[in-house]
C-alpha cells in the first residue's frame, strides 16, 4: 500500500530519473514502479521534451492522483488479498517516446498470460494516458493489436 507520506517521495524519484527519456534516452526504462498481483501502465508528460520544463498541472499532478488512487483501490482490495500495481512512464507530449513505451507495455502482455504471475512478471491488465489527443491516438492504435483496455 502507497502511503500519503510516500507518495511524494516516488513522484520527486520519477521526475528526477525520467529526465534522461527527454535527452532521447528512453531506451534506459526508467519508471516508477509500484508492484502488486495485477499492473496498470500509466504514460504521463512528466517532462517537456522542447524545453525541458517539468509539467506540474498535465504530468506530476495527475500522476499524484493516479497513485493517490491506486493507494485508495489497493485499501478495498486488501481484505481480498490483492493489491494494484502501477508501472508509470514519462511520456515527455512526444508522440515517438509514448509510443516507444506502449510498443514496450503491449510487448509485455503478447509475451505472457495477461491475467496470471509469470517468470517473476506481473503483467500489465491496461494502460492510462498520455492525456492528449496526439499521443493517445498513437498509443491507443499500438495497444489495439495486444487486445489492451485503454
Amino acid at each position: 500500500m502507497v502511503k500519503a507520506c510516500n507518495m511524494d517521495l516516488l513522484v520527486v524519484i520519477l521526475v528526477s530519473v525520467s529526465w534522461s527519456f527527454c535527452r532521447g534516452q528512453a531506451s534506459e526504462k526508467k519508471q516508477l514502479r509500484i508492484d502488486g498481483d495485477f499492473i496498470v501502465g500509466a504514460l504521463f508528460p512528466i517532462h517537456d521534451c522542447r524545453n525541458g520544463q517539468i509539467n506540474e498541472q498535465d504530468g506530476i499532478q495527475i500522476l499524484e492522483a493516479a497513485v493517490f488512487a491506486l493507494g485508495e483501490v489497493n485499501n478495498e482490495l486488501k481484505p481480498k488479498g490483492l493489491t494494484l500495481g502501477l508501472i508509470a512512464r514519462d511520456s515527455c507530449y512526444d508522440t515517438s517516446i509514448a509510443s516507444e513505451h506502449a510498443l514496450e507495455y503491449a510487448q509485455r502482455r503478447i509475451n505472457s498470460n495477461p491475467f496470471r504471475f509469470e517468470n517473476g512478471q506481473n503483467n500489465i491488465i491496461g494502460v492510462i494516458g498520455p492525456p492528449r489527443s496526439k499521443e493517445t491516438v498513437n498509443v491507443a492504435l499500438l495497444l489495439t493489436f495486444s487486445k489492451f483496455p485503454r
